[in-house]
């Protein structure tokens, strides 16, 4: 039996890259776990902390990793920032009812996104409200890409 790795000779395989690029959107989902203790109130941190790691260590696969990336840490930092706006400066039921909402909103996208990118297609995230990490070259490139092939 001859037991040799299944990995291409020139790089990941597009399977591969399919894969980790959905992993930065479905990282996000350790938000939902990963909480640290901040002054009197718990702060989510994995929903940046797990896009963040995975992005770091493969975003030079690929451009469709790397704008995968992008694009879920863009859209988990505007959640969050959002989320802490609220819960701060509204201290109401209303504000905690709203929060919660954007939360599960949140939770659906990045399935989504996670669902998408793995079938190999581009997922942008709606409402971008503030971009962190420019994407907009990337999705050029990706665009590009898509027409030549």
């Amino acid at each position: 039996m001859n037991h040799q790795p299944q990995t291409p000779e020139h790089g990941d395989s597009k399977d591969d890259k399919y894969t980790w690029a959905s992993l930065c959107h479905f990282a996000a989902l350790m938000g939902v776990i990963w909480w640290v203790p901040v002054m009197n109130m718990w702060i989510p941190v994995g929903q940046i902390v797990g896009p963040l790691g995975v992005w770091l260590v493969k975003r030079k696969v690929d451009p469709f990793v790397d704008f995968a990336g992008r694009e879920s840490l863009n859209f988990q930092i505007n959640v969050t920032a959002a989320v802490l706006a609220i819960v701060l400066i509204f201290d109401n039921i209303l504000s905690l009812i709203s929060a919660w909402a954007i939360v599960f909103a949140a939770i659906f996208m990045v399935a989504k996104g996670g669902v998408i990118s793995s079938r190999g297609e581009i997922y942008q995230y709606p409402l971008p409200l503030l971009s962190f990490l420019p994407r907009k070259s990337l999705m050029e490139q990706l665009k590009k890409r898509e027409k030549t092939v």
